[in-house]
């Protein structure tokens, strides 16, 4: 690790980088990742390899990643700038996620296309975005079905539909408002049953049933705004009367 006397930027094998303050952007980022929902991976595509094998894995793509993080990541103050660059000759992708505190860390990434024109350098693009967003803000966008793991060109390549695989069906209304009272009631129950000393215990239950139902709670959020709002506050009012409660119970501890 060494430290640009000039700039403050720390730097690390010359392809991370970052302000030389991290505590206000650790926090934010932190908080981010504990909302992300586990990403759908309803894209595949099959690779051809370059000893005549192929394998094939599913992912989410990049807008799926967008439409998912950017809400979350904007709430707490985080922004994603990417941007396409020529250093050394070299074609890279340059991935920075920025804090409101001024706070900052980069990823560098070699962005290569294995034809000519506009078309293979877009498709490299999209590709090395989603990568590079997907590894500052440690997310799980790829899935490899067999195993193999392969150096190959894969860029471009079509995405399809998952085979073998029913796509999730959108929950009618009615379904809608039986995933809320349910959810809500669970926890309500789980509030209820704290007692003193096993307050943490009952945050992270809560956490826990909030990530366990993520794909349904995302989906409430892209069709019923309303309902996913309502669902929040009860989740965060709860959660911050059980942590006041754990402050509390530390004070008379101590």
């Amino acid at each position: 690790m060494e430290v640009n006397k000039e700039t403050g930027e720390m730097v690390a094998r010359n392809m991370i980088r970052s302000s030389k303050k991290l505590d206000e952007i650790a926090v934010a980022l932190a908080s981010a990742q504990s909302e992300f929902p586990v990403l759908p991976k309803t894209k595949k595509v099959k690779v051809q390899t370059h000893d005549g094998k192929s394998y094939s894995y599913a992912y989410a793509d990049l807008a799926t990643i967008i439409e998912t993080v950017l809400p979350i990541t904007s709430k707490h103050g985080l922004s994603i700038v990417q941007m396409p660059s020529l250093i050394s000759g070299q074609s890279t992708l340059l991935t920075r996620l920025l804090h409101t505190s001024g706070q900052w860390i980069e990823c560098e990434l070699p962005l290569k296309t294995q034809r000519e024109g506009a078309q293979a350098y877009g498709s490299a693009l999209t590709y090395m975005r989603r990568y590079g967003m997907s590894a500052i803000l440690c997310l799980a966008t790829d899935e490899d079905e067999d195993g193999q793991i392969a150096d190959t060109d894969h860029v471009g390549v079509k995405p399809q539909a998952k085979k073998g695989i029913a796509l999730p069906q959108s929950m009618t209304k009615e379904q809608r408002e039986t995933f809320f009272n349910k959810t809500l009631a669970d926890v309500v129950a789980i509030a209820s049953y704290q007692e003193k000393g096993l307050t943490k215990d009952s945050v992270k239950a809560i956490e826990k049933l909030w990530l366990d139902n993520s794909a349904k709670i995302t989906e409430l959020r892209k069709t019923d705004q309303e309902m996913y709002d309502n669902l929040v506050d009860e989740f965060k009012s709860i959660k911050e009367k059980l942590n006041q409660d754990s402050i509390e119970e530390g004070e008379q501890d101590g």
